[in-house]
This record gives structure tokens, C-alpha cells and sequence, in this order.
């Protein structure tokens, strides 16, 4: 056994928890091993929050210790006692599965509280361990707890218990330091790799086709491929850039052109804009020049594409600084009354939800109207910049793949393609080619003339009325998450997109 000191109580450890940390009135221990799930000692000193002041004894206790618990149902409850202090234990037991072997293990999490000497503390213990380590764990812990010692007494204790706190935050403090300078760092490599200079598309083909060892097929591989361009992040804009090419952020949208809103009068979730005029290659009938916005509604189907034209003076539409909880406390404002969302509670302390002279919900923040997000899901995390490449995607449909003479599975050589062909290490969003779904863009273009002909756009009930404009994907920096991490994809009819018209575009999440 090791005696271990912390800034408000001594105990003994069994010599087999061979990892010990303390910090301030914090310890911990680890058993030393290659197992998944190793043996873990926990002792800490807790605050008694203002809520339970009014308790006593036990009470207070049991209060504390539902709380651990979470509302979870022990299988075992108990008294304990620990340097001479009377408490009470509980054991829940769980099911986790081994990452190696997929077996399931039988885990148990004890945990003990006690009165500490100082009025308004706690001494807590937690052990957590497989069922099979259960009789020397529990032993161990037993005699843990039997040997401790405070090292000092009320009211002494209160602020021993300040310096391990304040020990504590400045620890924490280096760390998170010394994580954002790595992450400030690792975005500038990141930034510096996304503008290096890339190869041609047709020797970055070439790569692809020889790392997935297909030379002899390399020219019918070439036939089924189509142009698109790639679009990767490539670090932060310049402060106050305005009509960049950039994912997440608030749009830059020409004067006179008003935030998309749904049916319900709720702001589509702004996703990316692109300048067209800065594209390196065009594979879609789009306007030389002009601003191309990308938003999404509540059920990730019902996006939209609003063009601002190059003569059109560029301005920000700013979302609030608290966009992503202000739209949590709006939602909760309203209730769906088919075909629509209607107001339930018209205010919730400074802001305001009216029903507007269509029927649509407007949103005032001290009379002031605010930005309301359709969707209290689709935020990012950080604003890029987005570089377009040149570059090839293959089809999936496996017919094309037959009538080449491949007959083995394509799936596996489209993947090769797909990451040899990326020029960045960033999501490969995509303008223009082939679309990222199951059935391939026919499949696409056939769901998107459906959707035509249910609207009552007959014009574009028929597939090759239509052209890929846009795949955004999960991830990145800007850490969007679409359904389960997939892509949002925007089809566009060329007779519309060639007159800058995008009114009519069919967009929707595809989720593998």
C-alpha cells in the first residue's frame, strides 16, 4: 500500500492501481493494464450546493447521491463509513462491449458519500470496474477508505479547498492554452495545405488509377468519368471579406434580396456561398459572375439557392451572436398546426414571437426583429474559406461499369478515385458532375423531377431537365452534421440556372 497526500485528506492505495493523479482536493487511480476497461479509484471533496443547505444529515446525502446517479436504479445500497465518518454507497451495474473482442463485459460503478469536517462539504469515492475484478476492487476501496486521514479540520478546510480549486482552473487553464495553440496551429498547415499548388486532373487521374492498381482498365475508367470541380476548406476569410467563396458564417446577399424564409416565417439555416466568377473550371449552365447562397430548412429538404448577380452591392445579413441558443428558446415558442408552425407562447422574457399579416411567425428581441434559424441543428463550428479544383468523380450506376467490360465490384475503385482525386485533406464538397447517392445522378435527377412534377413544375418532369449544382458534406472545421453525417445535395434545372433563376431547385440529405 502508498500513502497519498492531497491538500485535504490522506488514504492508502492497494499497490496495484499503479497510475495515481492528485490535483488540489482531486485523486484518482488506474490500474496499469492492456485491458479495455481497466479498474478505477476515485476520491473527491464536493461543495454542498445552496439547494441542500436547508437539509440535514442523511438527507442531504441522498440528495446528493440521486444526483450522482442520475436517476439510475442501484442494485445494492448501504451504510459505509470512511475515517470515521458515517455514509451511504449505492452500486449500479451496466453492459459495455470490448472494442476487440465485441464481447460484452458485466461493469459496475460504486459510488460513497460522506460528511467531510467543514459544515458545507462532501468527501465522495467512486470505484468502476468488470464484475470480475469485483471482490479485490471492492476490498481495495474498503480499505482505501478505512485508512483515511483528513489532513486539516474545519474551518481550515474550506480554504484548503479554495487552493485546490484555484490549482485546478489554472491547470485547466495551460491546458485549454496550450489546445487552442495546437489547434491554431494545426488550422494554418491545414490552411497552407488546401492552397499548395495541384497537380492537372488528368495526372491526378492517372495517380488514382494506379494506386488502385486498374492500368489496364485506365481509358474505359476515364469514359465513365465526369468533370466536376472540388471544393475544400482552406483556413479562415479575411475580417471583413465580403462575397468570398466560404462555408457557415452569415450571407452576403445583393441589395434588395431578402434571407430565405420558410413557410412558417423561420430563417433557413445559411450553409455556403460561392462566387461564381472565382470558379475554375463550369461543367452546369451558371452565370459567369455573381453569388451563388446555399441555405436549409428544419427537415434538411426543403433548401434553397438564392443568386445575387455580380452588379448587385454585396451586404452581410448578420444572425445574432447567441443565433444557436436564441433559436433553441424560439422553438420552444411555437407548435406545428399542419401546414404550418403557429405561435403557443407569444414571449419568453425579451423576446417577442407575432403572427405576421401571411400568417408567418415573426420574432422581435426588444422590439427589435431578429433572426430566428429554421433549424436548431445545422450550426458550424468555424467559418472557411472554400478553394475550387478542377477535378473527376466516376459514376456508380453499375450498368455503365458492365458496358465497359468491368465486370468486378466498382464500388471499392470509386472510393480509390474519389480520395486520390482530393487535393486537400478537408470534406470534398462539389459543384457540377455526379451526385453522391446510391443510384448514381440518374437515380438523383429522376427523384429531383418527381419532386418537379408533384409542385406542378412540368416543364421539369423529366430527368434531363435537370444538373448537379451543389453536394455539401459532414464535417470539417465547419462541422456541420447533416442526418447521420451525410450530404446535402441541390439539384438545379438548367433552363432555369442559364438565366440566373435558382427558384425551382430540389434539395434534400442523403444519409448513408
Amino acid at each position: 500500500m502508498a500513502r497519498v497526500e492531497t491538500t485535504a485528506f490522506s488514504v492508502e492505495i492497494d499497490e496495484r492501481f499503479g497510475r495515481v493523479v492528485t490535483i488540489g482536493t482531486d485523486l484518482s487511480a488506474r490500474v496499469v493494464s492492456d485491458a479495455s476497461f481497466p479498474p478505477g479509484l476515485a476520491v473527491s471533496v464536493l461543495e454542498i450546493g445552496r439547494g441542500d443547505r436547508d437539509k440535514k444529515g442523511v438527507a442531504i446525502v441522498e440528495r446528493r447521491l440521486a444526483r450522482l446517479t442520475n436517476g439510475e436504479k442501484p442494485f445494492e445500497r448501504g451504510p459505509i463509513a470512511a475515517g470515521g465518518r458515517a455514509g451511504v454507497t449505492v452500486a449500479m451495474e451496466d453492459r459495455l462491449e470490448d472494442p476487440e473482442t465485441r464481447k460484452p463485459v458485466r461493469w459496475v460503478r460504486r459510488q460513497a458519500l460522506f460528511h467531510a469536517p467543514e459544515p458545507d462539504v462532501f468527501l465522495g469515492a467512486t470505484a468502476s470496474y468488470a464484475k470480475a475484478d469485483g471482490p479485490w476492487v471492492e476490498a481495495a476501496l474498503l480499505a482505501m477508505l478505512g485508512s483515511l486521514e483528513f489532513t486539516v479540520e474545519a474551518p481550515g478546510a474550506a480554504q484548503a479547498l479554495a487552493e485546490g480549486d484555484a490549482a485546478l482552473s489554472a491547470l485547466a487553464g495551460k491546458a485549454g492554452a496550450a489546445m487552442d495553440k495546437a489547434a491554431e496551429e494545426a488550422a494554418r498547415l491545414a490552411a497552407e495545405a488546401a492552397w499548395a499548388e495541384v497537380p492537372d486532373v488528368e495526372a491526378r487521374f492517372a495517380a488514382a488509377i494506379a494506386a488502385c492498381r486498374q492500368e489496364p482498365r485506365r481509358d474505359a475508367l476515364r469514359a465513365l468519368a465526369r468533370p466536376c470541380v472540388d471544393l475544400f476548406e482552406a483556413g479562415a476569410p479575411e475580417p471583413g471579406a465580403i462575397g468570398e467563396s466560404r462555408i457557415s458564417g452569415d450571407p452576403d446577399l445583393g441589395e434588395g434580396i431578402d434571407w430565405p424564409r420558410d413557410s412558417s416565417g423561420l430563417h433557413l439555416n445559411f450553409l455556403a456561398q460561392i462566387d461564381l466568377a472565382a470558379l475554375s473550371e463550369r461543367h452546369g449552365p451558371v452565370p459567369e459572375a455573381g453569388l451563388l447562397s446555399f441555405f436549409v430548412g428544419v427537415d434538411l429538404g426543403d433548401g434553397a439557392v438564392v443568386f445575387s448577380p455580380a452588379d448587385a452591392p454585396l451586404t452581410r445579413r448578420p444572425s445574432p451572436q447567441d443565433a444557436e441558443d436564441l433559436s433553441s428558446r424560439a422553438h420552444a415558442m411555437i407548435e406545428w398546426r399542419s401546414p404550418r408552425f403557429v405561435v403557443a407562447a407569444p414571449r419568453d422574457e425579451e423576446l417577442e414571437a407575432v403572427t405576421e399579416p401571411d400568417g408567418r411567425i415573426g420574432f422581435l428581441r426588444n422590439g427589435e426583429p431578429v433572426v430566428v434559424a429554421a433549424s436548431t441543428d445545422d450550426f458550424s463550428r468555424a467559418i472557411r474559406r472554400l478553394r475550387p479544383v478542377a477535378s473527376l468523380g466516376l459514376q456508380v450506376e453499375e450498368e455503365a461499369y458492365a458496358e465497359a467490360g468491368l465486370d468486378e465490384e466498382p464500388y471499392a475503385v470509386q472510393d480509390a478515385v474519389r480520395e486520390a482525386m482530393a487535393a486537400a485533406p478537408s470534406p470534398r464538397h462539389r459543384m457540377f458532375g455526379l451526385v453522391d447517392w446510391p443510384g448514381g445522378f440518374a437515380d438523383a435527377a429522376r427523384f429531383a423531377a418527381g419532386k418537379a412534377e408533384t409542385a406542378g413544375w412540368s416543364d421539369l418532369a423529366e430527368p434531363d431537365a435537370w444538373f448537379t449544382l451543389m453536394e455539401l458534406a459532414s464535417g470539417g472545421e465547419a462541422g456541420f452534421d447533416f442526418g447521420d453525417f451525410g450530404t446535402m445535395i441541390y439539384l438545379a434545372p438548367k433552363a432555369d440556372a442559364a438565366r440566373g433563376d435558382f427558384s425551382r431547385v430540389v434539395a434534400w440529405c442523403e444519409s448513408h
